[in-house]
């Protein structure tokens, strides 16, 4: 729709023109000279605010990024501590299972010789 470069050329282009009006002679300003100096003032501000929000967006991002790796940290960490309980839970229910048939066994053998 509109080429920033185009328009910048030629707020450059009229803005010398007009500094140049300025430093000059003492020729009063136009409304129109003065709205150009405003308008110049007002493209340097928001180039300069771009250039300062595209920073703090940066600065967030690492920000964030570090948050999420150590995020991954303590979730791999913990990821292993429930791993470990996980297999000592199976090798107590195991170790159960055979305490259990031991005693199931010892149980018939008893049955069967103690006659």
């Amino acid at each position: 729709m509109f080429n920033d470069d185009i328009f910048d050329k030629w707020l450059d282009k009229e803005a010398n023109k007009v500094l140049e009006k300025l430093n000059g002679d003492d020729e009063a300003l136009s409304v129109e000279d003065k709205m150009i100096l405003t308008l110049k003032a007002q493209t340097n501000h928001f180039y300069h605010l771009d250039i300062e929000l595209k920073q703090d967006i940066e600065l967030f991002r690492q920000e964030q990024n570090k948050k999420w790796e150590e995020s991954n940290k303590k979730f791999d960490a913990m990821q292993i501590e429930l791993n470990k309980m996980y297999q000592a839970i199976n090798n107590q229910t195991w170790k159960m299972i055979g305490a259990v048939g031991f005693i199931v066994l010892l149980g018939r053998l008893i049955e069967t010789f103690g006659k």
